[in-house]
């Protein structure tokens, strides 16, 4: 198990250098940054992995998405861009159903086998599983990669797609001061890039979202405050 856990680990990490290359966050991101990503993306895929496997195992469902979601407001705490946000939380997605859906085989092959009372059969029929299910991981890569352009270009993707995306746009805009909106007194100097003032500046904009504003409205908003000195004109 910790041999596994460990390669599982490295595998990981090693997608996740993938990922930046192939994204092109070598070039906008700073050194230390890019590591952090690496670090961090590989990180969230394995502990959403763990999390999504061990429900869907024991319990029979699985908070993929929900867990995908955290990881990815941790990296919007985290100060990362929005297209590595974007690639952060798809590749912690990828991971959690993919290893819930085995989980469900493995459960169920258990059931059937007897639940472990020839362990030579129980381990035999685990590997046929293993074997069915790389199988089926390879006819999906060429079946999905045939099969997306129909559904992207009808807009036919999961509404926890769209979740994402207003997620990563929230955190990307709540730095800069909608038009409207101005930032007075002593509470300005709250706003600046350390992890204190990325939090005070996703407090304003969910004050700001839950009052329904939108930065491209006409009208404005009077009388909105979010703690000293915060208000809108």
């Amino acid at each position: 198990m910790r041999q596994a856990l460990g390669l599982g680990t490295i595998g990981y990490i090693a997608i996740a250098v993938l990922i930046a290359v192939m994204g092109g966050l070598i070039a906008e991101l700073s050194p230390g940054t890019l590591v952090a990503f690496v670090v961090y993306a590989a990180f969230a895929a394995f502990v959403h992995e763990l999390i999504v496997g061990i429900s869907a195992m024991h319990a029979g469902w699985f908070p993929a998405f929900a867990v995908a979601l955290i990881t990815l407001i941790i990296g919007i705490l985290l100060g990362f861009p929005p297209v590595a946000l974007a690639l952060l939380v798809g590749f912690s997605a990828s991971t959690g159903p993919a290893f819930a859906d085995m989980g469900y085989d493995l459960r169920a092959g258990y059931l059937l086998r007897g639940e472990g009372v020839n362990p030579a059969f129980e381990l035999a029929g685990r590997k046929q599983q293993l074997y069915a299910a790389m199988l089926a991981f390879l006819i999906a890569i060429p079946t999905v990669y045939f099969a997306y352009p129909g559904y992207f270009s009808q807009d036919m993707v999961p509404p926890v797609d769209r979740v994402y995306v207003a997620t990563i746009k929230a955190g990307a805009t709540a730095g800069d001061p909608p038009r409207g909106i101005a930032f007075q007194g002593q509470g300005s100097n709250r706003f600046d890039g350390s992890l204190g003032g990325r939090l005070y500046r996703r407090r304003c904009a969910v004050r700001l979202l839950r009052l329904g504003y939108q930065d491209r409205a006409e009208s404005k908003i009077g009388g909105v405050t979010c703690g000293s000195g915060f208000s809108a004109r």
